[in-house]
């Protein structure tokens, strides 16, 4: 379900920019801290964070008044680490800790609400975000302490490539086009696909810069008496 949506999503959002209704562009990057709500048969285990980053860019449809479709399309650099009280299908039952790393592409089909009316204003964005896994690694710490790094497995009885999660964005953008936002997301696909398994779902918070590349000129609005 996860995967139709994801690649729907996609060609659906190519379309419409494409369809030349876009009145601008922007780039963005920053750094971010990845997370995990990680559960083995409905208990939580410890994990930690990890740093990560985010770099893309994202298009501008206008609605009516200070509503906008901003969809973005970027990379996401994200991972965790887990300590498992309870042994699983996944990982595996003799390990008891695992560090992961992945290399992921969102497209975030977002609405971006305007609050306020002067050429510098804060601005709130929400929606859902879509990922697809590039690459992932990860560490696994067996209980005879011996540590095996491989690759990370993707298919339907290992690690899922397609998660989605809600993403939330409160930011800043100057009259120049400059803007810095803070970012929130949490995992609602699992990252596991395994039966049995683990329910993974990331959980992301970070900042971003950016500035506006392309924007379309207001019309001017004449005095037919003038």
């Amino acid at each position: 379900m996860i995967k139709q949506g994801f690649l729907g999503g996609l060609c659906l959002l190519l379309v419409v920019c494409a369809a030349g209704q876009t009145t601008g562009y922007s780039i963005f990057a920053g750094a971010q801290m990845t997370d995990a709500r990680y559960l083995v048969y409905g208990k939580k285990q410890e994990t930690g964070s990890k740093p990560g980053g985010q770099a893309g860019f994202t298009f501008r449809i206008p609605f009516e008044n200070r509503l906008s479709f901003t969809p973005s399309f970027y990379y996401s650099g994200k991972g965790f680490a887990v300590v498992l009280n309870d042994s699983a299908s996944m990982p595996g039952i003799d390990v008891v800790r695992n560090d992961l790393s992945l290399h992921t592409f969102e497209i975030a089909p977002l609405f971006e609400l305007r609050l306020g009316s002067s050429a510098t204003y804060p601005f709130i964005a929400f929606g859902p975000t879509f990922d697809v896994a590039i690459a992932g690694t990860e560490r696994r710490v067996l209980e005879s302490g011996a540590t095996v790094k491989r690759s990370m497995a993707f298919g339907s009885t290992s690690y899922g490539r397609f998660t989605a999660a809600a993403l939330v964005r409160l930011g800043i953008q100057t009259r120049h086009g400059f803007f810095v936002f803070g970012h929130y997301s949490y995992g609602l696909g699992s990252l596991n696909n395994a039966d049995y398994g683990p329910s993974i779902k990331h959980r992301i918070a970070g900042v971003s810069i950016g500035t506006a590349l392309h924007r379309k000129p207001k019309k001017q609005r004449y005095n037919k008496f003038r």
